[in-house]
């Protein structure tokens, strides 16, 4: 298997990173990066490779990997025919483990959710009623900005780390 690109999504200045992505397809590349990474597919379709799992994605998607994990989601053919006029949409939030500070998921307040990033190593498929929240949360996000945002990241890492709606991708 190729090696994945290695690839960072954080400027020096920020905490974290989200984004909305409005593209023709999904970015094509085999990649890893050292952050963690939180995606919604909001409209699109194709295969998502995550480190040695397959499996189809749609509108819906939801995912978390932790860092070093290699991943892609890779648009269906025909989105890269600019002829079909498909696009795709989907956010996506980077963010490093010390994006609270150098320590701070050693503390007994963060404790469930560095038992969350720690499973996310291998992926974790966001289902059910915690999926619909969190997008809908994501949506939110990505209009805010300062404390706010950085609030509504830790609700979102909350909820995750309380959720029963959290499959593991990758052996």
């Amino acid at each position: 298997m190729k090696a994945p690109l290695q690839k960072s999504r954080i400027p020096d200045n920020k905490a974290f990173v989200i984004r909305e992505m409005n593209d023709p397809y999904f970015d094509k590349h085999w990649h890893a990066h050292s952050e963690y990474q939180l995606v919604a597919i909001l409209r699109g379709s194709g295969t998502r490779y995550i480190g040695d799992h397959i499996k189809p994605f749609k509108e819906g998607d939801t995912v978390l990997t932790g860092p070093g994990l290699p991943h892609v989601w890779r648009s269906d053919n025909a989105y890269f025919n600019p002829e079909n006029g498909l696009d795709t949409h989907g956010i996506v939030i980077y963010f490093p483990e010390n994006f609270l500070g150098d320590g701070s998921l050693q503390k007994e307040e963060f404790e469930e959710i560095a038992k969350l990033l720690s499973y996310s190593a291998r992926g974790l498929e966001i289902k059910g009623e915690t999926k619909e929240k969190v997008i809908h949360m994501m949506k939110e996000m990505v209009n805010m900005q300062g404390v706010p945002s950085i609030v509504m990241l830790l609700q979102i890492l909350h909820l995750l780390a309380e959720s029963t709606d959290l499959i593991p991708i990758t052996q």
